[in-house]
């Protein structure tokens, strides 16, 4: 067989592994994952249990024998479809708001905070379950605007109902507005 490594696992003297060498990395507890992100020299791994990190002690990122996996948050995420991309930075859906990674000033440590609690928490949370589930986000990085389509309505799950929108929520991350349209 072949072996993709750079060290022979099955040599007697030789069979260290290696910086470059592949693997897998168990992370344990975790849930579905649902969408991984790199960010810098990490990869955020959202799963529908908490976010976690993996780094490495260099700034080039991690390798085969240099890692660091940690915990961000416990909120899970509902849906890789409301993921988008903010500068940089991820913005997705749970069930209590919308959320996204900040970067500490002074730690420069990752840590998931709300951009929805301050303001819309109220409106975000009586939006239904599978609403959100469905809904979908994008990123226009000229107006500067975030938006997230949904369907408005119960949505009891029936499969038409799914991807039948017909409200969105805006974003704009100049001003720090939220606001709704529909069709």
């Amino acid at each position: 067989g072949k072996c993709y490594q750079a060290g022979d696992p099955t040599s007697e003297t030789s069979f260290a592994l290696q910086p470059t060498d592949g693997g897998w990395i168990s992370i344990l507890g975790i849930d579905s994952v649902l969408k991984m992100v790199p960010l810098a020299n990490q990869l955020l791994i959202f799963s529908t249990n908490g976010v976690w990190s993996i780094s490495g002690s260099s700034a080039l990122g991690f390798t085969a024998t240099d890692y660091t996996l940690d915990k961000l948050s416990s909120i899970g995420c509902l849906t890789p479809s409301s993921f988008l991309d903010i500068e940089g930075y991820p913005a997705w859906w749970t069930d209590e708001g919308i959320y996204t990674i900040e970067q500490d000033e002074t730690s420069n440590e990752l840590r998931v905070v709300s951009i929805s609690d301050d303001r819309i928490r109220t409106f975000v949370v009586a939006i239904s379950a599978n609403s959100k589930r469905y809904a979908k986000g994008s990123y226009n990085s000229i107006s500067k605007v975030a938006t997230w389509i949904y369907n408005s309505g119960e949505n009891t799950g029936d499969v038409e109902d799914n991807f039948v929108y017909d409200r969105a929520l805006h974003l704009n991350t100049i001003t720090g507005a939220w606001y709704t349209s529909s069709f």
